[in-house]
C-alpha cells in the first residue's frame, strides 16, 4: 500500500511539472507549432508563436504559446509577441507570404486590418519572424499565396489580448 501511494504521488508530481516543449528540430512541439503541406506544389511550412518574457533587466526568454488557445497576456513583463514561419519550397515555385493582422487598441472600438505581402520570391528554405502588436486585442494569420493571389497554405487565426 505504501509503494502504491508513493508511486501515485510520484506520478502526480512528475505529471504536474512544467516541461519545455521543444521537438527534435528545435521548434515547439504539438499544439505549439503547426506544420502545413501543399501536396500539389510540395511547399511545406512550420508556424509557431512565442512571447518574449523579461526574466530580469539583462535577460529575456521565449515562452511558446499554444496556437489553439486565446491568451490574455500581461504587458508588464512582455517584450514582444512574435509569429515565426519557416517555409520549405523544394520545387522552387514562386510564392508570396502575406500577413493579415486585425488589431484593436485598448482605447478603440473597432478593429483595423493590416494586409501586407512580406515576401515575393521562390527561395528553397526561408524563415520569417513577424512582430505582432503589443496592445489591445489582436487576431493574426499568415498565408502563402501564388502570383494570382490564390491561397496555397493558410495558417489559422491566432488570438490574444494584451493587458
Amino acid at each position: 500500500m505504501k509503494k502504491l501511494c508513493l508511486l501515485l504521488l510520484l506520478l502526480v508530481l512528475a505529471g504536474c511539472a512544467k516541461v519545455v516543449v521543444i521537438n527534435e528540430e528545435g521548434v515547439p512541439a504539438r499544439n505549439y507549432d503547426l506544420q502545413l503541406t501543399n501536396p500539389s506544389t510540395g511547399i511545406s511550412a512550420v508556424v509557431y508563436v512565442h512571447r518574449v518574457v523579461e526574466m530580469s533587466k539583462d535577460s529575456v526568454a521565449p515562452e511558446y504559446l499554444n496556437l489553439f488557445q486565446k491568451y490574455t497576456i500581461s504587458k508588464k513583463n512582455t517584450k514582444g509577441v512574435i509569429l515565426v514561419m519557416r517555409v520549405k519550397n523544394p520545387k522552387g515555385i514562386p510564392y508570396q507570404v502575406q500577413k493579415n493582422i486585425q488589431h484593436r487598441p485598448s482605447d478603440a472600438w473597432e478593429f483595423s486590418t493590416i494586409e501586407e505581402v512580406v515576401y515575393k520570391g521562390k527561395d528553397f528554405d526561408k524563415t520569417w519572424q513577424i512582430s505582432l502588436p503589443m496592445d489591445g486585442a489582436v487576431k493574426a494569420t499568415v498565408d502563402i499565396i501564388d502570383k494570382a493571389g490564390n491561397p496555397m497554405l493558410t495558417f489559422g487565426e491566432f488570438r490574444y489580448i494584451i493587458k
